[in-house]
C-alpha cells in the first residue's frame, strides 16, 4: 500500500488520489516516475509508468491501470505528444466505464482529459471539465484536489480570457491555500499572480508572485524557477534591469532544459525592446545549442531562429554582425526538420509557424517565388484551426514581399488581413503569457502604420477613411499595450452625429513624412503631406516643448509653434471658415501627444483663440451630456500641504473654496483626502458630475508610474477605475461627466509621456478628463479653474469651449498671458 504516491503537483495540473495495491518493486518502479516528473524528467517518468504498468499484478481491479494511464497522459502532454496523450486518456476512460462509483477517480481522469482540451486550444470544454472535476472533489471533501483544480479552471478562463471571473475563482479558494502543502500553495499564489497580471493589476500580480517564490524556493527549485520567468514577465517594461537578474537567476538554479530556454528567450525579448540589438544577438547565439538541443520544444527553435533572423536584418539593424550563410542554411534546414515532423504529428500550429519562419529566411536570401509559396502553405495551414495569433503574421510578411514587389494593391489586401487577424487576438497580445511575449514595438505597431502608409500611397477617399480607421485602431493597441489588458470597446462614431461643428485632425507620423488626415462633418477627407521624417518631428516636439519654459526665448517659440500650426492646422483653415467649425479634435500621434496644441501660433493668435480645441485617442467615445448650470454639484479633493517628499501646494486651499462658492461641493482637503474617505464619498454623492482632485500627480507611458497623490497614499491607474465604477454600479448614480486634474504633469524625458493621461481619461471611464502636461503655478490654475466653474455656472456649453474660455480669460491677463500657464490644460474625450 502507497498511501500518498501520486499526490504530487505537476505543471498541467494538481491531482489527487486514492492509495493503490501494488508489489513493493512497482512501487519503487512508480516511485522513480514520481521523482522523474518532479525534476522535469517526463522521458523517465513514461519510461517508470510503462514498466509499472506492465508489471501490475492483478487486471481485476482497474484501479491502478487507470491511475498509470492517468499520469501517463500528463506526462505525454508535458513533452508535446498529443496523440500518446491521447490514446492513454482514452485507455483510462473506457477502464473508468467499469468504475464509475469512484467519484475521486473519476474526478482525476476528467481533470487530465481538461489538460488535454487545454493544450489543444479547447478552452471552453477545458474549463466545463475542471469545473465538474472540481465539483466532485468538494463532494469527497478533498480540500487539496478541489483547490488544484479551481487553479487550473482558472488557466482555461484566462486563456479565454475570462480574467475576472478566473480572479473570483482564485479569491474563493485563497483562503483554503493557508491550510494547503506549501507546494500548491505556491502554485496557488503563481496563478494567482500571472491572473492579476492578465487583468492590469501588476502590484498586486507582483506580490503574489513574489509570496509564491517565497513558498517555492526552500522546497521545489524548477518551480521557482518558472514562477521568477513569470515576474520577469510582469515588470520587464517597467524594471528591465531586475527582470533580466530574475532570468538569469531562473536559468542558473533550473535544471530543467525547456526552462532555462524560456529564460533565455525573455532575455532577448527585453534586449529588442531596448534596442541593444547587438547585445540581443549575442545572448540568442549563446543560447542557441541549449534550445537547438531540446528534445520537445520546436516553438522555442522556432522562436530563437526567428529573432535571431530579425535582428540580422540590415536594413534594420546595420551595426549588427550579420549571421554566416552557414548559420542561415543551418537554420533553413531545421525548420524544414521541424515541420516535417510536425506534419507527420498532426501538429498544424507547430508546422505552420516552421514553415512561415522558413518563408521569411527564403525571403531575405531573396528567393521571392520559394518566399511566397512557403507563407502562403503556412498562411493556408492557419485555416485548418484557430490560429489568428499566427496567420496575422504571415498575412503581414506576405504583404511586405508583395509590397517591395511593387504590387501595391496586393500588399493593402494582404495588410488589411494582418490587422484584422490582430483585432481578433486583441487579448492574447496584451495577456500574460511568459512563454509567447509581443514586442509592440516590433511585432505590432508596425503593421498599422506600414499599412497606413501603404493607403496614402494610393490615396483614395476610400484609402484615406481606411487609412483613418487603421489610425484609430493603433490608438486603441497602444492604449491596450500600456494596460497591457483588452479593456477598450471600440465604440466608432460619426463625427456629424457628435458634433457638426467639429473637425477632426489626425496626424500620422511616418518613418519618411508626416501625413494629416482632416475630417469634416459632410466633407471629403483632406490629406496633407508634410516632408519631415519620425526622427526630425520627434526633435522639433521636444524643441517646442522645452521652449514653453518662461525663461525660454518668445520669438523661437513663437516661429516653432508656427511651423507646427503650418503642418498641423493651417493646410485646411479655409475649409474650416466655410464650414464653421468651432472645435479642432485633435488624435495626436507619438511624441505630438506631449505638445500644448493650443498654443500653436498662426502668426497673430494662439490655435485656442480662434478654436476650442480637444483630444481624443479616436472616436470611441462614452456617451456624454453637456453639463447643466442649475443646481450642479461637484466632490473636490485636494492637497495644499507638504506630503509624501512632494512641495506644498499652497494655492489649492484658495482654488477648493473657489469652486465651492460656485457649485454645491463636498470638499475633502488635506488629511481627509484618504483613497477610503474617497471611496466612501464618492458612493454617497449620488448626483455630482465632477470629480475635482486638486493634487499632485504624474502622467507615465509606464501605468505604474502614473498615480495621483492622496494625504497617506496614491491613487494608480487601475484603482480610479474601481473608485469610479464601484459609484456607478452601487445604484443609478450618475456617471462622472467631468473629472479634472489640476495638479498632475506628465514624466520629465518621457516620450510618450501622454499616453498616461489618455489612459487615466479612459480608465476612469469619466466621460470627459481635463489634465496637465506639466506643472503650472497654482496662482494661475486657482485662476483658471475659477473661471471654469464659473462657465459652468453661466449656462449649457460644451466642455471644450467652457476650457477655452477659461484659458482666455489667462491669455488676456497681465501676469498670466504666457502660454507656460496655460497651455498645458489639455481636453481629452468627449468634448461635448
Amino acid at each position: 500500500m502507497l498511501s500518498s504516491i501520486f499526490k504530487i503537483l505537476i505543471t498541467l495540473g494538481i491531482i489527487t488520489t486514492t492509495p493503490i495495491a501494488m508489489a513493493s518493486t512497482v512501487g519503487d518502479t512508480v516511485l522513480r516516475g514520481k521523482e522523474a516528473m518532479l525534476r522535469g524528467d517526463y522521458p523517465g517518468a513514461i519510461a517508470a509508468f510503462l514498466e509499472a504498468k506492465e508489471n501490475l499484478l492483478t487486471k481485476d481491479d482497474p484501479t491502478d491501470e487507470i491511475l498509470l494511464n492517468n499520469y501517463l497522459a500528463l506526462s505525454y502532454l508535458e513533452i508535446g505528444d498529443q496523440t500518446q496523450a491521447k490514446g492513454a486518456i482514452a485507455q483510462a476512460t473506457q477502464l473508468l466505464d467499469k468504475h464509475q462509483s469512484n467519484s475521486n477517480l473519476v474526478a482525476q481522469v476528467l481533470n487530465t482529459q481538461a489538460n488535454l482540451q487545454l493544450k489543444q486550444g479547447d478552452f471552453q470544454t477545458a474549463a466545463l471539465n475542471f469545473r465538474i472535476s472540481k465539483q466532485l472533489y468538494q463532494q469527497n471533501k478533498d480540500l487539496e484536489g478541489k483547490v488544484g483544480t479551481a487553479i487550473n479552471e482558472a488557466i482555461a478562463l484566462q486563456k479565454l480570457g475570462q480574467y475576472r471571473t478566473a480572479q473570483k475563482i482564485l479569491a474563493q479558494i485563497e483562503l483554503d491555500l493557508a491550510s494547503m502543502p506549501k507546494h500548491l500553495q505556491a502554485s496557488g499564489y503563481k496563478v494567482l499572480g500571472t491572473t492579476y497580471a492578465s487583468l492590469g493589476d501588476l502590484d498586486t500580480a507582483k506580490a503574489k508572485l513574489k509570496a509564491s517564490i517565497a513558498l517555492s524556493e526552500a522546497i521545489d527549485i524548477e518551480a521557482t524557477a518558472k514562477t521568477q520567468i513569470d515576474l520577469a514577465t510582469v515588470i520587464h517594461l517597467s524594471e528591465p534591469e531586475a527582470a533580466i537578474k530574475l532570468l538569469q537567476a531562473a536559468a542558473t538554479n533550473s535544471q530543467n532544459q525547456e526552462t532555462k530556454a524560456i529564460a533565455g528567450l525573455n532575455w532577448v525579448d527585453i534586449e529588442i525592446e531596448a534596442e541593444n540589438w547587438q547585445k540581443a544577438r549575442d545572448i540568442a547565439l549563446n543560447s542557441q545549442d541549449l534550445i537547438f538541443n531540446l528534445p520537445y520544444n520546436d516553438l522555442a527553435k522556432i522562436n530563437l531562429i526567428k529573432k535571431i533572423a530579425i535582428i540580422d536584418t540590415d536594413s534594420l539593424h546595420p551595426s549588427v554582425v550579420l549571421s554566416k550563410d552557414s548559420i542561415r542554411e543551418q537554420h533553413q534546414q531545421l525548420l524544414k526538420e521541424i515541420a516535417q515532423s510536425a506534419h507527420a504529428q498532426g501538429n498544424i500550429r507547430t508546422e505552420s509557424y516552421a514553415m512561415g519562419t522558413w518563408a521569411y529566411l527564403e525571403e531575405l536570401e531573396g528567393n521571392i517565388p520559394q518566399a511566397i509559396a512557403l507563407n502562403q502553405y503556412a498562411l493556408d495551414l492557419t485555416d485548418k484551426i484557430v490560429a489568428q495569433d499566427i496567420a496575422y503574421q504571415w498575412q503581414w510578411q506576405l504583404g511586405k514581399i508583395y509590397k517591395n514587389q511593387g504590387d501595391i494593391p496586393k500588399a493593402i489586401a494582404s495588410y488589411q488581413k494582418a490587422v484584422e487577424s490582430l483585432s481578433q487576438i486583441r487579448r492574447d497580445l496584451v495577456s500574460f503569457n511568459p512563454e509567447s511575449q509581443y514586442s509592440f514595438r516590433e511585432s505590432v505597431e508596425p503593421v498599422y502604420r506600414q499599412l497606413v502608409s501603404l493607403l496614402i500611397s494610393q490615396p483614395t477617399q476610400a484609402n484615406l477613411i481606411a487609412a483613418r480607421n487603421t489610425i484609430e485602431s493603433l490608438q486603441i493597441a497602444e492604449l491596450e499595450n500600456y494596460f497591457r489588458q483588452a479593456c477598450l470597446e471600440a465604440k466608432p462614431e460619426q463625427i456629424e452625429q457628435i458634433d457638426p461643428t467639429a473637425a477632426t485632425i489626425y496626424p500620422i507620423v511616418t518613418e519618411d513624412y508626416l501625413a494629416v488626415l482632416t475630417s469634416i462633418p459632410g466633407q471629403p477627407i483632406k490629406l496633407h503631406i508634410e516632408s519631415i521624417t519620425a526622427k526630425d518631428v520627434d526633435q522639433k516636439a521636444q524643441e517646442l516643448l522645452a521652449l514653453f519654459n518662461p525663461a525660454s526665448s518668445n520669438k523661437q517659440r513663437k516661429a516653432l509653434s508656427q511651423e507646427f500650426y503650418n503642418w498641423l492646422v493651417k493646410p485646411a483653415v479655409n475649409e474650416f471658415k466655410t464650414a464653421n467649425i468651432k472645435t479642432l479634435v485633435f488624435v495626436l500621434d507619438g511624441s505630438l501627444r506631449n505638445l500644448p496644441i493650443s498654443a500653436l501660433y498662426d502668426g497673430e493668435k494662439y490655435l485656442v483663440e480662434n478654436y476650442a480645441v480637444a483630444f481624443t485617442p479616436g472616436l470611441q467615445l462614452l456617451p456624454s451630456k453637456i453639463l447643466e448650470s442649475d443646481n450642479l454639484k461637484a466632490v473636490v479633493a485636494g492637497l495644499s500641504e507638504k506630503n509624501q517628499g512632494f512641495v506644498a501646494l499652497p494655492g489649492v486651499e484658495t482654488e477648493v473654496k473657489e469652486i465651492a462658492a460656485k457649485v454645491n461641493s463636498k470638499l475633502l482637503l488635506n488629511q481627509d483626502f484618504t483613497k477610503e474617505r474617497l471611496r466612501q464619498v464618492l458612493k454617497a454623492t449620488t448626483t455630482a458630475p465632477i470629480l475635482h482632485l486638486a493634487t499632485h500627480g504624474q502622467f507615465s507611458s509606464n501605468p505604474e508610474e502614473t498615480f495621483i497623490l492622496t494625504w497617506n497614499d496614491r491613487i494608480n491607474v487601475n484603482e480610479l477605475e474601481q473608485l469610479l465604477k464601484t459609484r456607478e454600479e452601487t445604484s443609478q448614480l450618475i456617471p462622472i461627466e467631468l473629472l479634472i486634474l489640476s495638479a498632475c504633469q506628465t514624466a520629465q524625458g518621457d516620450a510618450q509621456a501622454a499616453l498616461g493621461i489618455a489612459g487615466v481619461a479612459l480608465k476612469s471611464g469619466a466621460r470627459s478628463t481635463v489634465g496637465t502636461l506639466w506643472s503650472v503655478s497654482d496662482q494661475s490654475t486657482s485662476l483658471l479653474i475659477e473661471e471654469l466653474y464659473r462657465q459652468i455656472a453661466i449656462a449649457p456649453q460644451n466642455k471644450a469651449q467652457i476650457l477655452r474660455q477659461a484659458q482666455l480669460k489667462l491669455i488676456n491677463s497681465d501676469k498670466f498671458n504666457h502660454p507656460f500657464f496655460w497651455a498645458a490644460f489639455v481636453l481629452i474625450g468627449n468634448w461635448t
